[in-house]
């Protein structure tokens, strides 16, 4: 997902790189998971071995291309595709435009004190092989989940919750040790609080070291995974929801842009939709069709943040005028142009304004080259006669900015951020590498510059903050890490997570938003859109969740 999520879920995120959606909950669109690609889960995938033309047993599928493999289809871990999960997997609640809907979960109650959610089952839903779906599989779900807390510490539902158990077959309860308010977006996250139907937990009833089968009651099932090659899904016959327009899809790998463009231009392929900007989805190939009238586009409103994260821990950058230095010295409004070119909007802050509780009249941070040079004059760095870089003490003033090889979007910032900081003195060596090793360097905080990014609905803005006070291995902790009030920041995160009142967590947001934004170590640059490509007869292809595609309104003509 980001740089930013937790060390575990970001190496696999990156791993797998593009995410897409299903349409699933409360008869709209709902989130599926899962994604076999060797052990049990991958021999599941075998039953069907026929070619993905002759999977398809209707002209009523698309194929889409993904630039890498989707991985390994358990739910309640990080080794697969977001979007492959949603199409297999559905959760107790789902969320999308900020509003949690009912999902497995029809309806649910919320104690007074906050202490319990009591939630009533959606009756005669069933998984994917048929079997039913009650508050028994709720419990072995949510006991295999909680068998390694540990790997969810990043979620504050996860540390809040005391207890769950079953009341009856169609009644689940869970118990908090302390009011956490933000406990149905967690649930309605893709993972890990996902189903998986009974048949498909190992022996000892768990699925930390794999599944036997990628069982869901989403509106997709898996027919056949070839690793590294493609994935065939048709709609589930015993989904409990509105049925899908399309008979099934395809999902084929295709690493290069260039095949893939290709692909969709002689009909090999229905849809590029890449949200990792591999090679497969750049914006000169999202030009290239949006020009031509024998092809549909499609873009989606902000869905993350884009940052540069800056090491307050580290000299110079722990100085708050270098830091307002940099963030002045930087022409967003014209890097966004020239990489985007009106795809995306400038970012005003650390989280998009359309998200609950983050519209806090922030002010955007304006491009002011002089103030930027007169701030680093003050901090004590100069530039010397016959000079091109400020130095203090006999020190140049230069610095190093990470990015991730692979993405093509780090590439483009890191240069114009190079080019236009060596405008006011400062060097900036850039440096790409391979996506482990990024995320590494990221999460230990050996960086001076990297890039990042909020985490998105359903996870802004409670988990992303949520990060940044827990010290839970992501790459923007050292982006307030080195503020001088960093721990009133890292307690007003913790206590706003548990406060009842709406009115009072958003006088607290506010406070803490507005202490991000003038500490300088999280710039935001501009808010992530989601782009698609498709033929003229593919329609209704949708944006919902962050890493999300909703195929179950998309319509082949």
């Amino acid at each position: 997902m980001r740089s930013s999520i937790p060390l575990k879920a970001t190496l696999a995120a990156l791993s797998c790189l593009v995410f897409l959606a299903a349409l699933g909950c409360s008869g709209e669109n709902a989130p599926d998971s899962s994604a076999p690609s060797s052990g049990q889960a991958g021999q599941a995938s075998q039953a069907d071995q026929a070619a993905p033309a002759e999977t398809a047993a209707s002209d009523n599928t698309i194929t889409f291309a993904v630039s890498t493999d989707l991985g390994d289809f358990n739910p309640h871990l990080y080794n697969a595709t977001q979007y492959a999960q949603d199409f297999l997997y559905e959760g107790l609640v789902y969320q999308t435009n900020g509003k949690v809907e009912p999902c497995l979960a029809e309806s649910w109650e919320i104690s007074e004190d906050g202490l319990e959610i009591v939630f009533h089952l959606r009756k005669g839903a069933k998984f994917s092989d048929g079997s039913a779906f009650d508050a028994h599989n709720v419990k072995k779900n949510f006991d295999a989940i909680m068998s390694h807390p540990e790997d969810y510490n990043w979620m504050g539902l996860v540390n809040s919750m005391d207890r769950y158990e079953v009341v009856n077959d169609d009644t689940f309860k869970v118990i908090f040790k302390e009011p956490y308010y933000a406990a149905l977006q967690e649930f309605s996250s893709v993972r890990p609080f996902r189903m998986l139907g009974d048949a498909g937990f190992m022996e000892d009833g768990s699925t930390a070291g794999g599944i036997k089968a990628p069982i869901g009651t989403g509106l997709w099932k898996l027919d056949k995974h070839v690793d590294g090659e493609y994935s065939v899904f048709s709609k589930n016959p015993h989904y409990w929801g509105q049925a899908p327009k399309l008979d099934g899809f395809t999902a084929r790998v295709i690493p290069k842009g260039e095949t893939a463009v290709t692909s969709l231009k002689v009909g090999e392929i229905d849809l590029i939709y890449d949200l990792f900007e591999s090679e497969l989805m750049t914006i000169s190939n999202y030009e290239i069709f949006e020009n031509d009238e024998n092809y549909r586009t499609f873009i989606s409103g902000p869905m993350f943040t884009r940052i540069m994260t800056v090491n307050t821990t580290r000299a110079p950058l722990n100085d708050l005028n270098v830091r307002k230095a940099i963030a002045l010295a930087l022409d967003r409004e014209a890097m966004v142009q020239n990489v985007f070119h009106k795809t995306e909007p400038v970012a005003t802050g650390f989280m998009w304004e359309g998200i609950p509780y983050c519209d806090v009249g922030l002010k955007p941070i304006p491009y002011d080259q002089a103030q930027a040079k007169a701030l680093l004059d003050q901090a004590g760095w100069t530039i010397k006669e016959g000079q091109s870089v400020r130095s203090k003490d006999g020190k140049p003033f230069e610095i190093g900015l990470y990015y991730d090889s692979i993405n093509v979007i780090h590439r483009a910032f890191a240069q114009i951020i190079q080019a236009q900081l060596n405008e006011v003195g400062i060097k900036v060596n850039l440096t790409g590498e391979e996506s482990a090793a990024y995320v590494n360097r990221g999460v230990a905080g050996d960086f001076d510059l990297t890039f990042s990014l909020s985490w998105g609905e359903p996870y802004d803005p409670h988990s992303t903050l949520n990060s940044l006070a827990t010290h839970s291995g992501t790459t923007d902790f050292t982006g307030v890490a080195g503020l001088p009030n960093y721990d009133e920041l890292a307690q007003q995160i913790k206590d706003v997570l548990h406060v009842t009142s709406h009115e009072k967590r958003q006088e607290m947001y506010k406070e803490i938003l507005t202490t991000i934004h003038e500490g300088y170590g999280l710039i935001a640059l501009s808010y992530k859109t989601n782009r698609a490509a498709a033929k003229k007869n593919v329609e209704n292809v949708e944006f919902h969740f962050s890493y999300d595609m909703p195929l179950g309104h998309t319509v082949k003509r």
